[in-house]
């Protein structure tokens, strides 16, 4: 894209210097008229306006004003009234590439970011790091993966929608990704074996020291390279909000506490200065003992992995509710746009702010994708199926479900145009949309009071 945009741009220069080198204007006016010609060019069209505060000479002198409309016509530059700004803009809607496509949309809502790509990026990336950091400790070990496999072998039965699990910004495709299952199921359970028949050796093992190799042995088992518990677990790409919900499983939470609680009460000092009741100790012991045996960890490695991936999933979402915050103002304008068709502003609010969560955890910030060019797209798709679902809509795409916004400004322009009110089929030909589709598209509140030819 930046390829094609550099050529497009290099383009417009060469035609516009030939153009101006052709002109009788001075060197000052052509000066003036190169730069405001280059601005427009990067958004398709200017306004009369910024063209007087650009070149005050053009209010005065019909000439130059020839001279610059003609260089706009050549290089395909419309000059519009600020109030048909909105109307071009979703005109040229469909054609626009995923880079600048909602550009104008941010212009019709008045959105300024208050973060720069970078410092966005930089949030993302930083969500990112402490996720990983967290999976990393988590896959380090046998605790999880039983788990891990159930749920692929689940998604290879498709008893499971791929989407709610599998983060796919971190897959080349969903096609790649159920190519790629099989053989990483299939490795995950040879593990499997291979540490089950280890840790069984290591619990059989009558002899102290022998006991202790077995034990070694298993964790070499469990870090093998290539081949251990975190090279193999990777390969699901699950969320990780997926093992966030998994350490708050009851069951799992219940044996993480008593390990944290164990670990902390038969430390050192915590047993000279403890006035508990005799035989507390014993219950203890036993209790880890029980809680080592199922989850192959002893209580002071279950308390220490769950501190650090506690932490580092808290800062993450931390880093999660900055960015959110810093584009809730995104959502109260969207949803402010929309107030007007049939859903309280406060749930257009509820709903955008659920999709601007998601479009945030989406967000893959190695692409040249824009967030808010994703983000926008997210809120925009969740309110129109809202009003849709609202006004009793049904088999409408989410394409045509666009123009709802546009239709009173189509409807407006072509009365002005025709001297009366159009026709369904004039308004869907000017819209280029099936004219079947128009009559669902009026359901929704708001637009049900336009006037139509019959």
């Amino acid at each position: 894209m930046s390829q094609n945009s550099e050529s497009g741009g290099e383009s417009t220069n060469v035609r516009l210097d030939d153009m101006l080198a052709r002109s009788s204007l001075d060197s000052e006016l052509k000066a003036k008229i190169r730069k405001f010609v280059l601005l427009s060019a990067q958004h398709g069209f200017v306004t009369v306006q910024a063209l007087e505060d650009c070149i005050p000479d053009s209010q005065t002198n019909p000439d130059l004003i020839v001279e610059i409309m003609n260089i706009m016509d050549a290089l395909d530059i419309k000059l519009l009234d600020e109030d048909e700004i909105a109307l071009y803009s979703w005109k040229k809607l469909r054609s626009y590439d995923s880079f600048d496509r909602y550009g104008y949309f941010f212009a019709k809502l008045g959105y300024k970011p208050l973060l720069k790509s970078a410092e966005v990026n930089q949030l993302a990336k930083r969500i990112e790091e402490c996720e990983n950091c967290a999976l990393d400790f988590l896959f380090s070990c046998w605790l999880t993966l039983p788990f891990q496999l159930e749920l692929a072998l689940k998604l290879l039965r498709r008893e499971e929608p791929l989407a709610k699990w599998v983060a796919l910004k971190k897959v080349e495709s969903v096609e790649a990704y159920f190519k790629m299952l099989p053989k990483a199921a299939m490795e995950c359970t040879m593990l499997k074996v291979k540490l089950d028949k280890a840790w069984q050796k290591y619990i059989d093992e009558p002899d102290r020291d022998k006991k202790s190799h077995a034990r070694q042995v298993y964790r070499k088992l469990e870090l093998t390279a290539n081949e251990g518990c975190k090279e193999i677990l990777r390969k699901f790409c699950f969320k990780a909000k997926v093992f966030q919900a998994w350490l708050e499983d009851p069951v799992n939470k219940v044996d993480i506490e008593d390990a944290c609680r164990i670990a902390d009460a038969l430390s050192a000092s915590s047993i000279q200065a403890s006035p508990a009741p005799e035989g507390w100790q014993a219950l203890y012991v036993n209790r880890g003992r029980d809680i080592e045996r199922r989850r192959r960890l002893s209580p002071a490695e279950i308390a220490h992995l769950n501190r650090v991936v506690i932490a580092q999933l808290a800062e993450a979402q931390k880093t999660r509710d900055e960015f959110v915050k810093s584009h809730a103002s995104l959502v109260l304008l969207i949803a402010e746009s929309y107030q007007d068709r049939g859903v309280s502003v406060a749930e257009l609010i509820e709903v955008g702010d659920d999709s601007l969560r998601r479009s945030v955890d989406e967000y893959n910030y190695r692409t040249d994708t824009r967030f808010t060019d994703h983000a926008v797209m997210s809120i925009r798709t969740a309110l129109l199926r809202l009003i849709a679902i609202n006004a009793g809509i049904k088999s409408v795409s989410l394409e045509d479900l666009e123009f709802i916004e546009l239709i009173p400004e189509v409807h407006a322009e072509l009365k002005g145009e025709l001297g009366r009110d159009p026709s369904i089929e004039e308004l869907a030909n000017e819209m280029n949309i099936a004219i079947d589709v128009v009559p669902k598209l009026l359901r929704v509140p708001g637009l049900d009071g336009l006037a139509f030819l019959d």
